[in-house]
């Protein structure tokens, strides 16, 4: 067993004019964000009436924030208050929207009330399915936010104004260092896996179908697109092989030679049958494609019984710290003590590293690169300015997109243009 520390170095991120930064919102509050493509949208806000005096100063400070620290240009705003049922209300103003073309929609800022995200029929999954399969992007806020003081701050806006942002098609920052798996990979994807399980009812404990998604990421954390998975028990490592195949078909460059692939996975424990699928699935594209790929699998277990401390730093370990137990076990810190002072609130919980399967030789070079490549995707989760992320943009997206699909029913995964739209935007943000 050692213990060793990713360098500091690969801690910063890119944002605008070439500037790098540990703190992405004090980073794109001074140089801008890294990249606007799409400077120019339109909002939908719609609220119920009786908040219409706390909506306005939310819109105000969200506009501001967008307007000056995003550098986008909001060429309309449209209010709607409603006083019945909001979904109703939605799909009326929908209908309007789906006649312009895709690209000139507006996102829709929707203020809506708090409830159970293990309710299938809340407002928040009635609200998303229908707009996915219009094809209109959304942001949704919680009257809870409204009417807390605490929850009423700058943080608060800057995040929201990010999830505007990134659905949008625009980039706030990147990592500074590209991963790598090895020094000779010409281009590295990625991957982060989401399965869970549909119940045939509500009130039934036997999996009816698996739903999922495989989400991609280049070198520099960048998130490039979905690939879906919906199968039937039977159908589950038949589908994992289509879904990876086309989900790498889509993303890399044309004239790649060589291809590295690094899987990041948790939640529905991956078989050692379905382990093998994945080895097999790679093998067959590099024979069919000439391209060399080499590949590491990775489950990440969030909670470990173990804690890291140190002795300087108020008790925290150093954000990249990580023991490597020699027996393809890490413990990696993906919080902790950042710069000279900064660190996360409460206690910060390293996250396991299980390595599963490589067709690389173990070595402590290939351990740190795994270990960056979880790191610099906690750096990368654009639902937050927050510089403290515990669990990697890889398997926290992909999870939470499988459990959002699963509550919004089977109708959306045989409807292709709603397919295609859910594969290449960044609606679950």
């Amino acid at each position: 067993m050692y213990v060793r520390k990713i360098p500091t170095n690969l801690l910063w991120l890119r944002v605008g004019m070439g500037a790098t930064t540990l703190f992405p919102s004090k980073g794109i509050e001074s140089a801008g964000p890294l990249e606007v493509r799409n400077n120019h949208i339109s909002l939908r806000v719609i609220y119920d009436a009786k908040n219409k005096k706390k909506v306005a100063c939310l819109l105000e400070k969200v506009k501001g924030e967008l307007s000056n620290v995003f550098r986008m240009k909001i060429d309309e705003v449209i209010e709607e208050t409603v006083e019945g049922d909001i979904v109703e209300e939605i799909e009326n103003f929908a209908r309007s929207d789906v006649k312009k073309p895709e690209a000139q929609r507006p996102i829709y800022l929707i203020i809506t009330e708090k409830e159970s995200k293990d309710d299938p029929g809340a407002s928040y999954y009635r609200i998303k399915r229908k707009l996915l399969l219009d094809r209109i992007l959304s942001q949704v806020v919680t009257t809870d936010t409204l009417n807390d003081p605490r929850k009423m701050s700058k943080i608060t806006f800057r995040n929201i104004a990010l999830g505007i942002f990134v659905k949008a098609d625009n980039v706030p920052w990147y990592l500074q260092r590209p991963v790598i798996l090895d020094e000779e990979g010409e281009e590295t994807l990625i991957v982060g896996i989401g399965i869970t399980s549909l119940r045939k009812s509500v009130f039934s404990r036997e999996t009816h179908r698996y739903v999922g998604y495989f989400s991609f990421y280049n070198s520099r954390g960048v998130w490039k697109r979905l690939s879906p998975l919906f199968s039937s028990l039977e159908e589950i490592e038949q589908k994992i092989q289509q879904s990876l195949t086309d989900g790498i078909d889509q993303t890399i460059s044309k004239e790649v030679n060589k291809l590295a692939v690094i899987i990041h996975y948790t939640g529905k424990d991956i078989k050692k049958s379905e382990e093998e699928t994945i080895h097999n699935t790679l093998t067959q594209y590099a024979n069919s494609t000439g391209i060399k790929i080499d590949y590491v699998i990775v489950r990440l277990i969030k909670s470990p019984v173990y804690r890291l401390f140190s002795s300087h730093g108020y008790g925290y370990a150093p954000m990249g710290t990580y023991v490597d137990f020699e027996n393809n076990l890490v413990l990696i810190n993906t919080t902790g003590l950042l710069g000279r002072s900064a660190t996360p609130m409460g206690v910060n919980t390293p996250i396991l590293a299980s390595i599963r399967k490589t067709s690389l030789e173990m070595n402590p070079q290939l351990v740190h690169n795994i270990v960056y490549s979880v790191l610099g995707l906690a750096r990368m989760n654009w639902r937050g300015v927050n510089a403290f992320n515990f669990e990697p943009a890889t398997t926290k997206y992909a999870r939470e997109i499988a459990y959002t699909l699963a509550h919004l029913g089977e109708k959306i995964y045989h409807n292709e243009s709603a397919l295609r739209f859910l594969q290449n935007k960044m609606w679950f943000i």
